[in-house]
């Protein structure tokens, strides 16, 4: 009995020892984007971000956090709530579908509500290009130049040889700037993040994607 007993304590504590999510320095300075990208990639979940953070010349936008959580985790909910209680601006939420939406209460929704009303992408090798390619919609750039916004957007191809990679392409008809991210990050499972700073009388925004797994469908070339 007592053996038995081990045996199942034994199990238990590889069961809750598997769902911890540890945080490669954890409790060093770091930055709210990396973050929320370290606990969704550790967890394989897909979501997204939005932020509020200081415009700097190497990431174009940054959220600093000079004191984040140091886990470990035992889930993503877990890491994003002791991220709400480091950051007081933050919230997050889950959607029915199961992706995580992490959001700063100081972002408005003007130009991820921008309605696209003809959008395609196409070909797209890549979270990078695919949004790359959304971000050089009419509309996008329409409403850049009417609120004097610059941006900051990662080129496609910038993270390496996407060789092998599922070429997604999507139509689409009235819809908005954060429903197509949502798309993109269901074809390639990661997490987009919205990062948005103050440039004297202009804002910056800079749109990426990070990927948490490897997409299941799509043409591959």
């Amino acid at each position: 009995m007592r053996l038995h007993k081990s045996i199942l304590m034994l199990c238990f504590l590889h069961v809750v020892y598997a769902q911890r999510i540890t945080l490669y320095f954890p409790g060093k300075p770091t930055t709210v984007e990396s973050y929320v990208y370290e606990v969704a990639l550790r967890s394989r979940s897909i979501g997204s971000l939005v932020v509020s953070g200081t415009c700097t010349e190497e990431e174009g936008v940054s959220a600093s956090l000079p004191h984040p959580p140091a886990g470990p985790f035992s889930s993503l909910d877990n890491a994003l709530t002791a991220l709400v209680h480091a950051d007081p601006n933050i919230r997050w939420s889950r959607e029915s579908n199961g992706e995580f939406r992490v959001r700063d209460s100081r972002i408005s929704d003007d130009i991820l509500g921008v309605h696209l009303y003809n959008l395609r992408i196409s070909n797209a090798a890549g979270i990078d290009e695919a949004i790359w390619q959304l971000m050089s919609a009419p509309e996008i750039k329409a409403a850049f130049s009417k609120n004097f916004i610059e941006h900051g957007i990662v080129p496609p191809g910038i993270k390496g040889n996407t060789k092998g990679m599922p070429l997604f392409s999507t139509q689409a008809q009235d819809t908005t700037l954060a429903a197509a991210l949502d798309q993109i990050i269901t074809f390639y499972p990661g997490v987009w993040m919205y990062s948005e700073c103050r440039c004297g009388q202009r804002r910056r925004i800079t749109v990426r994607g990070e990927p948490t797994g490897w997409p299941s469908g799509g043409i591959k070339h």
